[in-house]
């Protein structure tokens, strides 16, 4: 079985990849959750990049092979824990995945952070 992990952006949750699993080829396991602070999950820690690499180290560990597909944040997540060696997918697709941070755009990214405006 080729397992398959979906990881969602910094406003999103797992949910928003319910409509995959009916999708999934045969021979296929689908893999999402909620990284802390997003969707159903709460923050028990500091949201940074370091502890959701962590986080998503932890899910990973009970996988023997598996590919990644990250959106936004998700991919920027996934290619940190591997590239701290955390994770060692097979393969990582990313989608809207930012790479070059500034403070000045991480400042302007985070007025947009609040999905009630």
């Amino acid at each position: 079985m080729k397992n398959l992990i979906f990881l969602h952006g910094a406003l999103g949750a797992a949910s928003q990849f319910d409509r995959f699993k009916e999708l999934m080829p045969v021979g296929f396991s689908f893999h999402s959750f909620d990284f802390e602070g997003h969707g159903k999950s709460e923050s028990l820690n500091e949201i940074t990049i370091e502890n959701l690499a962590n986080q998503l180290a932890n899910y990973c560990k009970n996988l023997n092979e598996y590919s990644i597909f990250g959106y936004s944040m998700g991919g920027y997540i996934a290619l940190y824990a591997t590239s701290t060696g955390l994770i060692h997918p097979k393969n990582i697709v990313t989608l809207g995945t930012k790479f070059d941070w500034t403070p000045q755009f991480a400042e302007k990214e985070v007025t947009m952070l609040d999905p009630g405006l």
